[in-house]
């Protein structure tokens, strides 16, 4: 439970770039996006994670952390189960050392019905799926061990 103090801190607003459209985009224009983005003074760039975009959000988000240095970069939201619980964790867990801990990592139970049919999965509906609880505790203890230098 939050001490009294933290409950009384307040922290200050901050404002998030989601580039919207599922048109492909060159690396230039990925680039170009977010430097504008922190130019206008944003402070995180959030990319999505669906079937029907034309781009994967980590390797967008590791492309960006390249071309700006204070962006922090968000997934809005993964969802968990189209993601290996290691392999994500791994793949954030770099992401997150590459851009100097600017990674926010959102992940979600998944609710857009087109992802599943798109991957063919199961009956094609987010309803048939397993709770993400289990699979989300593993993949934030993978990727905890594995930002913890040896």
């Amino acid at each position: 439970m939050p001490s009294a103090h933290e409950r009384t801190t307040t922290r200050p607003f901050r404002f998030a770039c989601r580039p919207t459209g599922g048109r492909p985009r060159t690396a230039a224009e990925w680039c170009d996006l977010a430097i504008r983005a922190e130019t206008l003074g944003y402070d995180t760039f959030a990319v999505s994670d669906h079937f029907g975009t034309a781009y994967a959000p980590l390797l967008v988000l590791q492309l960006v952390a390249t071309c700006v240095s204070t962006l922090r970069l968000a997934t809005l939201v993964l969802d968990n189960d189209f993601h290996h619980p290691a392999v994500l964790a791994k793949e954030a867990a770099t992401l997150d050392v590459l851009s100097d801990g600017r990674l926010e990592l959102g992940m979600g139970a998944g609710w857009l019905v087109q992802d599943y049919e798109l991957c063919s999965s199961r009956t094609g509906s987010p309803a048939c799926c397993p709770p993400t609880g289990s699979s989300c505790w593993t993949k934030a203890g993978s990727w905890r061990r594995a930002r913890t230098p040896s």
